[in-house]
């Protein structure tokens, strides 16, 4: 990336956050930095063995007969810790409906032996696609009013993957993706400003299409600078809007203050222009 387009970075950034995409990024890496409250992320690779999902108590759904059925699949990251405990639970994708509670659900109650390195447990991220067959059951309330509830018609899939790029460290903050307090930039909330960026890759599904657009992703900046609840609030498909996720969580930032002295947490938006350079006639 060329000295301009790192300016323009970090102006965007600070008022409506983009940059470009070209077809040679950078592969920056965040160096440890060994913050209080702060554990190392391991990724994927030679000598790791990943978490193993135990055995829960969920109780198996009866499969009865559905007016109603619904399906579909959700999507999360979250880290599992040296004890096998699920920390910093962000969608990824959502069927915005009242499966994605039940997903979240899942996910909070999961319990995992813990992933090791040459054979020391150690703190992992992982993604994981929880697919879901349900039935919408129209039910009376106590008022005689139609009201739907949520039915699981067999125990849902997971599907989990540790990530092979995470964040260097983490600090776990055991809030749900809906619970972060934050503030509103304007005013004496400054806006975060980007410390540390990744490039997101074109997807070989668009490169070879030659497709490129803007994903915008939405997320929370912690008082740490850390990312929170990264997901796609507007989708391209074709597997960038997965891509742009990927690298806006390997972002570090100096985070929002309050005041000019207080660190606080902060929702906001950041455009990601996937755009495919064309090569030179001569």
């Amino acid at each position: 990336m060329s000295k301009t387009s790192h300016l323009l970075l970090l102006a965007f950034l600070t008022a409506a956050p983009s940059f470009a995409q070209q077809t040679a990024p950078s592969a920056a890496t965040l160096a440890p930095s060994a913050q209080p409250g702060k554990v190392k992320v391991y990724p994927a690779g030679p000598g790791l063995t990943p978490p193993q999902l135990l055995p829960s108590n969920l109780p198996v759904p009866v499969d009865t007969k559905c007016k109603h059925p619904l399906g579909g699949k959700v999507g999360f990251s979250f880290f599992v810790d040296t004890y096998g405990k699920t920390h910093n639970i962000a969608y990824l994708f959502q069927l915005h409906s009242e499966m994605d509670e039940e997903a979240l659900r899942l996910i909070t109650e999961d319990r995992f032996k813990p992933a090791t390195f040459d054979g020391k447990p150690v703190v992992v991220e992982q993604t994981v696609e929880v697919a879901m067959n349900a039935c919408a059951d129209q039910i009376k309330d106590a008022d005689g009013n139609k009201t739907t509830k949520l039915r699981l018609r067999s125990v849902p899939d997971q599907t989990f993957e540790v990530v092979p790029s995470p964040p260097g460290e983490v600090a776990f903050t055991d809030q749900s993706p809906e619970s972060i307090g934050t503030e509103k930039i304007g005013g004496s909330i400054s806006a975060p400003s980007v410390l540390h960026y990744v490039d997101p890759e074109f997807s070989d599904e668009a490169r070879k299409a030659g497709f490129q657009g803007i994903v915008v992703v939405s997320l929370i900046v912690d008082a740490q600078g850390l990312p929170q609840n990264v997901r796609v609030s507007h989708s391209l498909g074709m597997g960038l809007d997965e891509k742009a996720i990927e690298a806006v969580k390997q972002f570090r930032f100096k985070p929002a203050m309050k005041d000019g002295t207080k660190p606080v947490a902060v929702r906001m938006s950041i455009q990601i222009n996937f755009h495919l350079m064309k090569k030179p006639l001569f």
